[in-house]
């Protein structure tokens, strides 16, 4: 029977976890510092270590370093536990020798199938896992694969429709595909996706000449798209947007030193012969791993190879006509919801997409990137998977609230939907229905006059939402999606279901 340290605070939750690992078979010992651990661990009576990052006065790296240190203890996994979201964090775990790393809230049911792979038990009886990147990050999924040293196909598709393959021969990655990249560059690419779906099947019978090669260097490359994150997070500054035109200046780029291995002559070159492209037009070349092009970017913007157009513009008649549509169709959506009976002083309208969809929702907002009360929206959605802006006019303030969904979300959000005045839910192809249907429970204690409009043009979980949505008065479905923000918000009939 495989023994296992527990490290956590909240007590409920350690109790919970614990449970579910004693029913799985594992004998656990319930910890309250970091040294007692340690002192299991380097005496052979434990073989998994599960710790929390903040251990009173250390953190779960100072453990690492110390089970590394001595040669009885580099070889017992640790499995870190944080609510903390920084690349940084993540960057010293693999570097101090943390074998894996689970983002709270979770799941205890995750944790113990992420402990089951570390000990190497019950891995046989994984053939197929598929699931959303949102939900289990790329860099985390390649991990499990690799530990658990398992054999097969990891096919996926990203959020943009850009789809890709790795094989896996007992934990290896021996060949990767992404759109135009193969090898090295594919696995880096795929390994910064942060949306899209997944699925992996593990081989049957597999033998080490079954498409065997030389291996994809998997462990180093997490390392370095982890300071590639770093790196680029530190010149956030100069990453700039990825719809601004970008020009060369003539200036030199300077000695760089880890810095250099970048593709700037691929980013100049593309530049020279395609003017006034953008961040997005280097990213759909194809020619080198997205993150590696974001930071070649940010970097010759940081130091003047290349530059954005001056910043004072004249707004064009096509943004100028966006706008008063924009006005219109705002102030007519407040006048209906007064007329509605929502006496709200600012109404406010939560749009929630699925990962496949977000790229959709996201492109609704670009014609009002430099829009004075909308522009910064924008830009946060351009930085991360959500954001707010309130728009004023003088019949009254709109609140847009834009988030991608997910399990987890739809648990955070549900304190705020009974506030809402609207929630329109953007669904893609691989639709998760129950996450839809827990959100409809959640928004039945809002004001009646508020509206729930579901997007889904998926004809499989259209006709289970059609179902769920009868006898709900406030929700409707649309199969069409709207082609404009003023569409968007012409979905939404306050105090009535959709046409």
């Amino acid at each position: 029977m495989a023994r296992i340290a527990l490290l956590e605070r909240d007590a409920m939750f350690a109790a919970t976890v614990a449970d579910r690992l004693h029913v799985a078979g594992y004998r656990v010992e319930l910890l309250d510092r970091p040294d007692q651990a340690l002192a299991l661990a380097l005496d052979g009576r434990i073989d998994l270590v599960i710790s929390e990052m903040v251990l009173g006065a250390s953190t779960a790296v100072d453990l690492i370093d110390q089970l590394r240190s001595r040669p009885e203890g580099r070889s017992i996994p640790v499995l870190v536990l944080s609510g903390e979201t920084e690349v940084g964090q993540r960057l010293a775990l693999l570097k101090a020798g943390a074998d894996d790393y689970v983002q709270l809230p979770c799941d205890p049911e995750e944790l113990v199938l992420r402990a089951s792979r570390l000990l190497g038990s019950n891995s046989d009886e994984l053939r197929v896992l598929e699931g959303d990147f949102s939900q289990h990050p790329a860099k985390e999924l390649l991990q499990y694969i690799h530990n658990a040293g398992k054999g097969g196909i990891l096919s996926l598709r990203g959020a943009g429709g850009t789809s890709g393959r790795i094989q896996f021969v007992r934990g290896a990655a021996v060949a990767a595909k992404l759109e135009r990249l193969e090898g090295r560059d594919a696995l880096l690419a795929i390994l910064g996706l942060a949306g899209g779906r997944f699925r992996f099947e593990a081989a049957r019978g597999e033998t080490p000449e079954a498409g065997s090669g030389p291996q994809l260097p998997l462990p180093q490359l997490l390392l370095y798209a982890a300071w590639l994150d770093d790196e680029l997070e530190q010149r956030r500054p100069f990453a700039g947007s990825s719809g601004t035109p970008l020009r060369i200046t003539g200036r030199e780029l300077p000695a760089l030193g880890p810095l250099a291995q970048l593709p700037y002559g691929p980013v100049l070159d593309h530049l020279k012969s395609h003017p006034q492209s953008r961040l997005y037009d280097l990213l759909a070349a194809g020619f080198a791993p997205p993150q590696e092009v974001r930071l070649a970017t940010a970097v010759l913007l940081e130091h003047g190879v290349v530059e954005t157009p001056p910043a004072r513009r004249v707004p064009s008649t096509s943004e100028i006509s966006s706008s008063v549509y924009l006005d219109i169709a705002i102030g007519t959506l407040l006048l209906r919801a007064r007329q509605a009976g929502l006496g709200r002083q600012v109404l406010s309208l939560l749009l929630l997409a699925e990962a496949g969809a977000w790229d959709s929702l996201t492109a609704l907002m670009e014609p009002v990137r430099h829009h004075e009360t909308l522009g910064p929206l924008v830009t946060k959605l351009d930085r991360r998977r959500g954001g707010s802006a309130i728009y004023a006019t003088e019949g009254g303030q709109l609140a847009l609230h834009v988030q991608e969904l997910g399990g987890a979300v739809v648990d955070q959000i549900g304190g705020v939907l009974p506030s809402c005045g609207g929630v329109l839910v953007w669904l893609d192809d691989g639709a998760e229905v129950p996450s839809v249907l827990g959100l409809m429970d959640r928004f039945e204690g809002a004001d009646p006059a508020a509206q729930g409009i579901v997007v889904c043009q998926d004809e499989t979980p259209r006709r289970e939402i059609q179902r769920a949505i009868e006898g709900r008065d406030r929700w409707s479905l649309s199969p069409h999606a709207p082609r404009s923000l003023v569409g968007l918000l012409r979905f939404f009939r306050v105090g009535g279901r959709t046409p």
